[in-house]
């Protein structure tokens, strides 16, 4: 016996029923595509009233399914999870994102995921509203371990510059330049990189970087207006150059020296 359900609704077998599937909490849709192909694999009429990415809340209609009672049982069984799992991811990444403003939220470690769960957790991420790779455009990623096998931070930028027309990605963790993050930061930066991944797991080195960097949001927005530096928008956000960001922390330094110097009292040898 393949499936004790050929047994149970035998004598119905010829019948039609419809089932209603309901949202029982306030969320993000997710699995819309996938639970769609499997109601057509059972052999299911299928009807969404919600679309992938919608806000949901208590009692709201997100499906009716029309077939043999045989076929409602299975979707139950096989159906539900590929949304509920993945409505559950959206729904938190939805909530990172509201509670981030203007920042970035993206999701990451993907390596310690299986394989085959990657494409589903990947959909319903960016269903909440929250990104999946950390560059939207064709990039190469030059994690810890790549930068160590391809003997350091510079020395694996070089290896990437074969791969023309990718943004280039490196993480950063403290292990070269005698653990100083922000030296690490600016030998990535000097040697090309396009995106620095700060990955320590501490906020004040993150915060380090980007005061060395200038990364003020508000200043660079400044300092693009006076046509200091260039910027380009990429997905709503604004990409500066490298190269751009090096020349104004140095502007930057010298300026903050000279005004040090010029309050320092003077003292004259006759």
């Amino acid at each position: 016996m393949d499936d004790i359900r050929d047994v149970l609704f035998e004598q119905d077998s010829g019948s039609r029923v419809t089932a209603c599937i309901f949202s029982d909490g306030d969320g993000v849709l997710s699995g819309v595509e996938r639970a769609a192909a499997k109601a057509a694999e059972l052999g299911l009429a299928v009807n969404f009233a919600a679309s992938e990415g919608a806000a949901l809340m208590v009692g709201d209609l997100v499906m009716e399914l029309c077939g043999s009672p045989k076929a409602i049982a299975q979707a139950e069984d096989r159906l539900m999870g590929l949304m509920l799992k993945p409505s559950g991811i959206a729904t938190a990444a939805s909530r990172f994102v509201h509670a981030a403003g203007n920042m970035r939220i993206v999701c990451g470690s993907w390596k310690k995921l299986p394989y085959e769960m990657k494409p589903l957790i990947s959909e319903a991420v960016t269903a909440g509203g929250a990104g999946a790779r950390i560059c939207e455009e064709p990039m190469v990623y030059l994690d810890k371990n790549y930068v160590e096998m391809l003997g350091g931070i510079q020395a694996s930028l070089r290896a990437a510059d074969k791969l023309e027309a990718r943004k280039k990605v490196v993480q950063i963790r403290g292990r070269y330049e005698n653990g100083d993050i922000v030296r690490e930061a600016f030998s990535a930066i000097s040697a090309g990189a396009d995106i620095v991944f700060v990955d320590t797991g501490r906020l004040s080195d993150i915060r380090k970087v980007c005061e060395a960097l200038g990364l003020d949001r508000n200043k660079l927005e400044q300092y693009r207006r006076k046509r200091i530096i260039k910027a380009r928008a990429v997905n709503g956000q604004m990409m500066y150059s490298a190269y751009d960001l090096i020349a104004l922390t140095e502007h930057l330094q010298r300026r903050k020296i000279q005004r040090i110097l010029s309050a320092t009292a003077r003292f004259v040898i006759r």
